[in-house]
Formats: C-alpha cells, structure tokens, sequence
C-alpha cells in the first residue's frame, strides 16, 4: 500500500475534508492501493472548523505527523494543500521537494508567477516531479474546445484573488498559451477581464462572488457552444493525482501552469488599473523565414532594468538594424524597442506612429528588427 502525506497551513479545510473520500473511492474504482496515511500542519487549531490536527486525523484515520520532514520521510507520495494560503506552498516545497518524491501543490500553485518559477526551480534541483492546477481543468464539458478562438470563461467565491485561478485555469485549457495583455472593468462586486491573444483570438473572464462556472467557445474551425458546468471535475482531479503519483507524468504541459499565473498575475495588476491594458508577463521570438515558415521559440521574460541589455545582444542578430530603445512610457508601456523601416532610429513619437500604423490591432505590442527579408518579432 502506498503512502500519501498531506501537509498543510491548517487541517480540517474544504479540501483536506474532502479529498482522502474521493482518493478512496477512485482507488477503489480503479484498484490502486494508496491511501492518506500521515498528516502534518503548521497551525495546530482550523480557524474555519475550530477542530485540532489531532480531531481532524482521529476523524480520517490518519497519522499524525510531529514535523514536515517527518511525513515527507513516512510517506511514498506528498500532497501540499494550504488552498486558501498559497504564500505557504514556497516553504513547504523547499522542504518537501528535497525528498524527491511526486509532489501535487493545490491550487492556487503560488501567490505570483516569480514565486511559481522559484518552486519549479526547486523541482528541478532536486529532481522532483510536480504539478498544480484547478480541478475545473477537469470539467469535461471543456474537452471539445480545446486551441478556440475566442472564449467567455466565469467564476465566483468570496475572495477575488483566492478563486480567480479557476476561471484562469478554464480560459488557458481552452486557448492554451500565448495570452499579451489584459484589461480589467469593475461594477459593484463585478470584474470583468478581456484577455488578447492577437490574430484575432480573444478571452474574456467574468467574476463576481455568487457566480456559477461556465464557459462560451468558439472554435477556429466555426461554430459555438454554452458549456454550464455540471461534471465532477474533483473526482477527475483525484484521478489524476493518483495517475500522476503512480507515472510521474503530468497530463499537461508545464507552460500552462506558468501561463494560468502570468494571466492571473496580470488580471490582479489589471482590476487595479481600470481601462488600462496590462502586459502578460510573457514573450517569445518569432522568426519568420524567407520562405514564409515560421516557428516559435519561447524564451524567459526579461525584467525592465535588463531590456535594454536584452536589445544589444538581439541587435546581433539583425546588425544591420540600428535599433531605438527608449524606456516605458506611462500609457505605452508595452514599446521598449523600435527601428524604423528605413533601419535608422528616430524620434520616440515617429516610432509611436509607425508601430500603431503598421499594427494597428497590437497597439504598439510588437517590436520589430528587419534584417534583409527576414522579421524578427519581440512580444512583451
């Protein structure tokens, strides 16, 4: 039989309550032999419950464990909860990682997408396989929409930043990565998100505190659905998890876990700054060939303060390019570096213009290098 650990900030939450029924169910259904068997958390008393760690595992029969290490050594598999605190989830994994052992991190993954990149990273030193998500991944009714065109995702709970990754998690299952910027409009206890992906793809996000889950798609190919949610997403999580515990391979991959916090990252930004679009802390290289292939390579983000060393070395590549940085500007903060057609730099305002005239839909998103009869695209 295979140990699952649970640690969590404090026992008898919604999801420790829930979870070790549903892990016994799908074993049962599926014939795995896993169970809860230790158990450790930070605060001793629940402040949603009032029940202690020792009430919550008489109650599941779990083992209580006195220390972090003494489960992550107990156990076969770990699973960090803290759902409602995912400031925790950095500590616990810098200790939890280290025993190499398949690791699931509830949701939300981590408070920010630096804090998320930083528990991977850990992952990785370690050799530690892991993986997080929001169990609406799971809503069947999702399946058939995956790469849309354009989608309508909502969302509800009583606190927006809490429960937000839910309908995050629906909109990057259904367009996947790529997502550019985000504005964000408030009214009464409503926010509503929309979500640019360019080439006229688009997402849009309704919050509000009593609001069910559900989604609108439009796929590439045409047509168009409403999808109210009504499968047991949880179970399918579950049934994850153990698959997951059993292969070390996660069903997903990786990038969206990163996209799902930068879109959440930029969503937060955003619902501060009304009306004002917000990058998605996120870009690529596209490459376009003579012949007209083109791929994409994703690459990492560079803070603001290394931009400008960024556009030297990208200089190399089209040096015969004489590029035209200049710093963020209060509303085009997406403009970092601009060449004008003729490859001479000129005065910030003909940059503006230029780039607003050539991509009218991207709104000064794209920086451009030409270099003979290939284009190179920079997204910020």
């Amino acid at each position: 039989m295979k140990k699952i650990g649970f640690i969590d900030y404090y026992l008898s939450e919604w999801h420790a309550n829930n979870y070790p029924g549903w892990i016994r169910e799908i074993c049962k259904k599926e014939g795995k032999e896993m169970e809860i068997a230790y158990a450790w958390a930070e605060k001793e008393v629940s402040p949603v419950y009032g029940k202690t760690t020792d009430d919550w595992c008489a109650q599941f029969g779990v083992t209580r464990c006195n220390s972090i290490e003494e489960v992550c050594e107990k156990s076969d598999y770990i699973l960090i909860l803290a759902p409602s605190d995912p400031e925790k989830h950095l500590g616990y994994a810098k200790v939890a990682l280290k025993y190499g052992k398949n690791t699931y991190i509830d949701k939300t993954f981590a408070p920010d997408y630096k804090t998320a990149k930083e528990i991977y990273a850990i992952a990785e030193k370690y050799g530690t396989k892991i993986f997080s998500t929001s169990a609406l991944r799971y809503a069947e009714e999702l399946a058939p929409y995956m790469e849309a065109k354009s989608v309508l995702v909502t969302g509800g709970g009583v606190n927006f930043a809490e429960y937000l990754i839910h309908p995050v998690e629906m909109l990057v299952k259904m367009m996947g990565t790529g997502a550019r910027r985000v504005n964000a409009e408030k009214s009464g206890a409503q926010c509503f998100c929309r979500i640019d992906y360019g080439e006229g793809r688009e997402g849009s996000l309704l919050f509000a505190a009593e609001m069910p889950n559900f989604a609108y798609a439009e796929k590439k190919e045409g047509g168009e659905a409403y999808l109210p949610i009504a499968s047991d997403f949880f179970k399918g999580l579950m049934a994850d998890i153990l698959r997951f515990y059993e292969t070390g391979e996660v069903s997903f991959p990786e990038e969206q876990t990163f996209e799902a916090m930068r879109v959440r990252d930029a969503i937060l930004k955003a619902a501060g700054r009304e009306g004002e679009w917000i990058p998605v802390e996120n870009w690529s290289v596209l490459e376009k060939t003579r012949n007209g292939a083109a791929a994409v390579r994703p690459q990492r983000r560079k803070s603001v303060p290394d931009q400008k060393e960024y556009a030297k070395n990208f200089v190399i590549r089209g040096k015969n390019a004489c590029l035209y940085k200049q710093t963020l500007l209060k509303y085009r903060s997406n403009l970092n570096i601009g060449v004008s057609p003729s490859g001479k730099a000129t005065d910030s305002d003909s940059v503006i213009r230029w780039f607003e005239s050539s991509y009218p839909s991207h709104q000064t998103l794209y920086v451009d290098v030409f270099k003979s009869k290939t284009q190179y695209i920079v997204s910020l």
